[in-house]
């Protein structure tokens, strides 16, 4: 049974997991390759230094795409599955949902970084703290809102969710609150 038919079990909540973990695992290879074909026309002329200084957000892109996209969803999944004995109906509805905010969240985090690392890309050779209060069109609240908001529900969610599956390793199933 599939949550289509409003019943949701551990192959669910896995099979969730795993569909996210695999395209983001190839999200992962195609930032990287997309970081230095479009960084290239951007750097000729520039130093190793300047280089750095101005691909650096765009590098971490990389990795946290893998990090974030395939390599904690995967260790969710095992986890869910070493306790999938000890949780409810209930208890997979309340840990999909918060899976689904962990991938909202995650994508979020993921876009806010490629913006950032972009303009810093496309403005190489200008002052670094002009690049910087230039994002979000210079408004520093709505930088700050949309970078922590992304940050906090990733948080939540994880922390929810992981909450839960180590209840179920100590053998106390828990009661999620309401969704």
């Amino acid at each position: 049974m599939t949550e289509k038919h409003g019943f949701v079990n551990y192959k669910t909540v896995l099979s969730s997991q795993i569909r996210f973990a695999s395209l983001m695992s190839i999200l992962a290879m195609v930032t990287g390759l997309f970081y230095r074909e479009f960084s290239r026309p951007f750097f000729s002329g520039i130093g190793l230094e300047e280089k750095w200084l101005y691909s650096h957000y765009m590098e971490l892109v990389h990795g946290h795409t893998f990090l974030l996209g395939a390599a904690i969803p995967i260790s969710m999944a095992v986890m869910t599955y070493l306790v999938k004995d000890q949780l409810t109906e209930k208890i997979y509805k309340s840990m999909l949902i918060r899976f689904k905010a962990y991938m909202i969240s995650a994508l979020a985090a993921l876009a806010l970084m490629v913006y950032k690392g972009v303009i810093f890309i496309m403005s190489a050779g200008q002052p670094l703290d002009a690049i910087d209060a230039s994002l979000f069109f210079g408004n520093s609240l709505l930088r700050g809102i949309l970078f922590g908001v992304s940050h906090v529900v990733l948080f939540w969610a994880l922390g929810e969710y992981m909450f839960r599956v180590f209840q179920a390793a100590k053998g106390k199933p828990t009661k999620p609150k309401a969704a």
